[in-house]
């Protein structure tokens, strides 16, 4: 991954709250992992913990990020929740876990080799019949402004939706539009993040595209800022 961003820069990211993924996306995929009542839970690129968070008391968390930073901030957030941090993928156990939720780390990958290499990770190391769940923003509408950010491409730069892990800048601001923090992602299209999945052994059960957030003002009602897959690990 050559996104250096979330090793070195990552306290710019962890400096805004991001509401549309807070208030919209994050309470869809704590609801999902709260209704499938996992025994053994990983969260995948796990930040500073914010998301994962929410999720029942009861539910014991294990967590796998590279950045120092992000797993600072999780030990702070999750405190005693905590039951194993990973910090190498290749140290995660095989078999082991009822769900996994990998949220906004795909679209941080920039190669193909790695790409499959995450999904295959995640694919070892759920239980057969596990669930995982993925979110990324929406490769369909990457020219689309929404409440809280955009991309290059929604300034006018050419979007070749068909080039598969092309950068582009991202730019989070607050609602007033006076702090941001931009940073590179990598698109990847429907079809192939879809056809990675099933590639890797996960069987696609649900797609969500969930709407902008309507609480702050200038939201997007045309358009769907993020993109969250359910999967389920082939039973063997």
């Amino acid at each position: 991954m050559s996104n250096t961003f979330w090793i070195q820069n990552a306290e710019d990211f962890l400096s805004f709250e991001h509401p549309s993924e807070r208030d919209v996306m994050h309470p869809i995929i704590v609801d999902k992992i709260n209704s499938l009542k996992p025994q053994t839970y990983l969260d995948f690129g796990a930040g500073d913990g914010r998301m994962t968070s929410k999720v029942n008391d009861d539910i014991l968390i294990d967590i796998y990020d590279i950045s120092p930073i992000m797993i600072a901030g999780a030990k702070k957030i999750l405190g005693h929740r905590l039951s194993n941090i990973y910090t190498d993928i290749t140290k995660i156990p095989a078999n082991y876990y009822d769900v996994i939720a990998c949220s906004m780390v795909l679209i941080c990958i920039d190669n193909k080799q790695e790409y499959e290499e995450a999904l295959s990770a995640i694919e070892n190391s759920l239980k057969p019949g596990g669930v995982a769940i993925f979110s990324v923003t929406h490769p369909c509408f990457r020219q689309s402004f929404f409440c809280d950010f955009y991309t290059e491409f929604s300034k006018g730069k050419e979007f070749d939706y068909f080039n598969e892990s092309k950068p582009f800048e991202v730019t989070i601001h607050d609602p007033e539009n006076i702090n941001k923090v931009k940073f590179e992602d990598y698109h990847w299209s429907l079809s192939h993040t879809v056809n990675s999945m099933v590639k890797a052994g996960l069987s696609i059960t649900e797609l969500i595209e969930t709407p902008d957030d309507k609480n702050i003002a200038g939201y997007n009602k045309l358009t769907s800022p993020f993109l969250i897959l359910i999967v389920k690990k082939n039973e063997k």
